[in-house]
């Protein structure tokens, strides 16, 4: 039941005549609601389109732990419906969703292998051989996933050590490998040519025409001596 009494609503403090205020939120609700129905309907919105708590909506008010569905808006409580009906399917071991991100569907797989096929959209994915399900290319098994996974994992580690062992040359930002840290700081392109400090990546001419302060303060080869044109070559 609604009563048009004159109160302020606890969350968005308005308190104009005729604002609907449900009497009791829920049947356990010892006093009328202090909150307004349009900020109940909106607290259910939100927490319906976080989706991790949507089976946990209970009473903003009094504390009473009873669930609340009388003032859900027709939109709202469809949401509801597709999240409790979610969670049943997901129960079930056999029940796979769908992977295709253009497809809502999903279905009970019994039998017929680790390959799931879409009765909806014709994905097919690769289910019970991963911690997840997996999609598969057009014509790929499980095994030739296996094997793209493999694969990609490899060339990733490869990236990695490539991008933690080389450097971008300063001239043309190609990626340059130093021998071993042994080896002289002073780099000079194979691509364009550039001379330059491995170590901060100075530009080598200016070291020259210049002396070791044209290297970063923070690099090793970094002096405030020498006179100009006395650049060291860097070892």
């Amino acid at each position: 039941m609604m009563s048009y009494v004159h109160r302020t609503c606890l969350i968005c403090g308005h308190s104009p005549w005729r604002r609907r205020f449900p009497d009791a939120v829920t049947q356990n609700c010892r006093y009328p609601s202090q909150i307004c129905l349009r900020c109940i309907r909106k607290w259910i919105h939100v927490r319906l389109e976080d989706g991790t708590s949507w089976n946990q909506i209970k009473c903003p008010g009094t504390n009473c732990g009873q669930d609340i569905r009388t003032y859900v808006l027709p939109e709202d409580f469809a949401r509801y419906d597709v999240l409790a009906t979610k969670a049943v399917l997901e129960t079930d071991p056999d029940f796979h969703w769908c992977l295709n991100p253009k497809c809502r569907s999903g279905q009970i797989t019994t039998g017929g292998g680790n390959i799931f096929t879409c009765s909806d959209c014709g994905f097919r994915t690769c289910v019970g051989r991963h911690a997840t399900d997996v999609p598969l290319y057009v014509g790929e098994t499980c095994e030739d996933y296996e094997k793209r996974r493999i694969h990609k994992a490899e060339e990733e580690k490869s990236l990695k050590l490539i991008l933690q062992e080389s450097k971008p040359c300063p001239g043309c930002q190609k990626r340059i490998e130093k021998a071993d840290d042994r080896s002289c700081d002073h780099m000079t392109c194979s691509n364009c040519g550039y001379k330059f400090c491995w170590l901060c990546l100075a530009d080598f001419r200016w070291i020259m025409h210049t002396n070791n302060s044209a290297h970063q303060p923070t690099c090793r080869h970094y002096s405030l001596s020498g006179k100009k044109g006395s650049g060291d070559e860097v070892d």
